[in-house]
């Protein structure tokens, strides 16, 4: 099993040597008594392996692909099997166990680019499709409840799985060392069990939904590339060795729900810069057997809240020493109008935690509420951290001196971030469009010297004709960077933006960017 795998291989790694360096012959010794396992080499930054490169190169080993494969047999459980021109189809009812046909025919299994299972299976067995390496997508349905073991592991070119609401089990290492670059978890999910993502390289997103409780032991272990996950509000446990070496992590926020994380739960995330405690210092769980600090191998900032007693000096210190600790106000939402069930709570709570976006009124965050061009030059200005701006009254002749949105617009004009109208005007009272709005976060991305070369596809976009030439750069930028997903199927350029909408998009660019 990887969990023993990897286990065995940190602990050797930590008692052998302080630089985190092991030679993928002596691990080979560990697992000598199972199948050849794709090694997670810990190494020195410079000599980082280029994982994505290891595993097409390992996926495809010269073999030829044979399409032209049919097959049909009705297995001992009655489902049915049917394979032709490299699509696979399961029916019938109950659950699918390894086919025997397919794990000892490696010409069969090697031509399978797709399995379609249909509506009636229930559960997906211990290592079912284990060693698919050719298997590129999977179709499951809605009658399935659990996905078993193993299922999916060694995968390694599958890209694309829909996991349905009807999910509610996922077991350990379901999808480990496969090729998925985003994976988006069922409601209804309690628990992502251990090693069940370990050692995807690829993936880099991962929607959790607030139904989960606990990350397991290794759960996204070796996911080099993944630099965007938010650990929903209802987690109150954090296994070992979770997120061990998510190399591109960059920041991270820990809610108050958790009280318990894991020796080596962030351990060599390097390029981590931000760890936000936004309740009780969690406990470190003992019963776990590496002894490692949790942010071993971390040079970061750890903001924790101010006043709160369970910081010791004790504790701060058993978390890893590279952590720079910083007290923080971490006020907490208390708007009538925005509930923790909402699909903009994260986002709000996001904005408001961090000063960027203050309510309408003391009980009132507004989500529904229209954004002027005003308050969007606010949330920018207050992102930059409001830098001193003289009042300039040639800039904008509609920006009178006194207003809260003159500060950011003399900053807006003098970055160019925002240029206003053609008519030399800021327009400050006008709802801002979806267009505009792409337009002056292009702008401001590339003030702070982003990567802005992203490029979305809009022909999924019916009104994508619609958006001004002014914004085709801007809009296709913000689609392919993941900032705006659509509007009902729309890209709806001028349609005016919600403060809802904008928390969210504002949530995005800063994590996607680790801001």
């Amino acid at each position: 099993m990887k969990r023993r795998f990897v286990a065995v291989l940190i602990a050797s790694v930590l008692t052998a040597s302080s630089s985190m360096s092991v030679l993928a012959a002596e691990v080979e010794e560990v697992v000598s008594d199972e199948k050849p396992k794709t090694v997670v080499e810990t190494v020195e930054e410079d000599e980082a392996l280029d994982y994505q490169e290891m595993d097409t190169a390992e996926a495809a080993e010269n073999e030829e692909v044979v399409l032209s494969e049919t097959f049909s047999e009705v297995d001992a459980n009655g489902l049915t099997w049917k394979l032709e021109g490299g699509v696979m189809t399961i029916s019938g009812n109950g659950v699918i166990e390894r086919n025997r046909v397919f794990t000892e025919n490696d010409g069969l299994r090697e031509g399978i680019i797709s399995i379609i299972i249909e509506e009636g299976i229930t559960g997906i067995g211990e290592a079912a499709f284990h060693g698919y390496r050719h298997l590129e997508q999977v179709s499951i349905p809605n009658s399935i409840t659990k996905i078993g073991i193993e299922s999916f592991g060694e995968c390694s070119n599958l890209s694309n799985v829909s996991i349905p609401e009807s999910v509610r089990e996922i077991e350990e290492e379901a999808f480990a060392m496969t090729g998925l670059k985003s994976i988006s978890l069922p409601d209804g999910l309690e628990e992502i069990k251990g090693w069940t993502f370990a050692d995807c390289h690829s993936l880099t997103e991962v929607s959790i939904p607030d139904s989960v409780t606990k990350i397991g032991e290794g759960a996204f272990n070796g996911c080099g590339a993944l630099a965007l996950i938010s650990i929903p509000k209802n987690v109150t446990e954090i296994g070992a060795v979770a997120f061990y070496y998510c190399r591109d992590l960059r920041e991270i926020t820990i809610p108050e729900s958790v009280k318990s994380i894991g020796d080596g739960v962030f351990l060599e995330c390097t390029k981590l810069q931000t760890i936000t405690f936004k309740g009780d210092a969690p406990g470190i769980n003992k019963d776990n057997k590496y002894e490692i600090a949790p942010f071993d191998g971390v040079t970061a900032t750890a903001y924790y809240p101010s006043g709160n007693p369970t910081y010791t000096e004790e504790v701060k210190a058993a978390y890893g020493s590279g952590l720079t600790w910083v007290a923080k106000d971490m006020p907490k939402m208390s708007f009538t109008d925005v509930n923790d069930i909402d699909w903009y709570y994260d986002a709000a709570d996001f904005v408001f935690s961090r000063g960027i976006m203050t309510g309408m009124t003391d009980t009132e965050f507004g989500p529904s509420v229209k954004l002027s061009r005003a308050q969007f030059a606010t949330i920018l200005y207050r992102m930059e951290g409001e830098p001193e701006v003289a009042y300039d009254p040639a800039a904008f002749p509609d920006v009178r001196e006194g207003q809260f949105y003159t500060a950011p617009a003399m900053w807006a004009k003098s970055t160019g971030v925002i240029s206003g109208y053609e008519d030399g005007r800021f327009g400050p009272a006008d709802e801002i469009t979806r267009e505009q709005m792409a337009v002056m976060m292009y702008r401001y991305a590339n003030m702070l010297g982003l990567d802005t070369s992203a490029e979305g596809d809009m022909s999924g976009f019916p009104d994508a004709g619609r958006i001004s030439p002014f914004a085709e750069r801007e809009v296709s930028w913000t689609v392919g960077e993941g900032l705006i997903k659509g509007d009902g199927g729309n890209v709806n350029p001028q349609g005016t933006a919600e403060r809802a909408q904008c928390a969210t998009i504002i949530m995005r660019f800063m994590e996607g960017y680790g801001l």
